[in-house]
């Protein structure tokens, strides 16, 4: 499901989507490929509330005592929870439209995202071709069975 706010970027929260010519469809929304200006892979924004966490353990050393311990305690969680999200927060496939609107599709693979954007671009330019992607999994299938899928692990 896809949730838009409005400076018109689309986070979309789908698992993947079909492609069949020209048209792309995910969940129930469809783009047309000429409707898309550009597409690129950009960052997942960092998780900066680690920052917080440090004012949080300075103020439990400041407190002392057992409350004060078991507050330093919570803030180093929260700093290492934020540290292992950083590291495995992945990347966007993002895709500008004509209309000034972004979509977003999450995967954490960068080299599967660069195989999605050239198949997408072969694609485009043929104005042919019929796949899915499926950015959970990193498999793209071209619907040539197996021999066709490709998958990056």
């Amino acid at each position: 499901m896809a949730a838009a706010n409005s400076n018109k970027d689309t986070k979309v929260y789908a698992s993947g989507f079909q492609v069949d010519g020209n048209v792309i469809y995910y969940y129930n929304s469809v783009i047309n490929t000429n409707n898309i200006s550009m597409i690129s892979i950009s960052p997942t924004p960092t998780n900066n509330s680690w920052i917080a966490a440090i004012i949080v353990a300075v103020i439990g050393l400041l407190i002392g005592g057992a409350i004060g311990i078991t507050i330093l305690i919570g803030a180093i969680i929260w700093i290492i929870a934020v540290a292992i999200h950083n590291n495995n927060r992945g990347e966007y496939l993002t895709i500008s439209l004509n209309s000034g609107n972004t979509l977003y599709f999450h995967c954490r693979e960068r080299d599967f995202l660069n195989q999605v954007i050239n198949l997408m671009v072969e694609c485009i330019k043929s104005g042919l071709g019929s796949y899915s992607v499926s950015f959970d999994k990193c498999v793209i299938n071209t619907g040539k069975g197996k021999t066709g899928d490709i998958r990056i692990n």
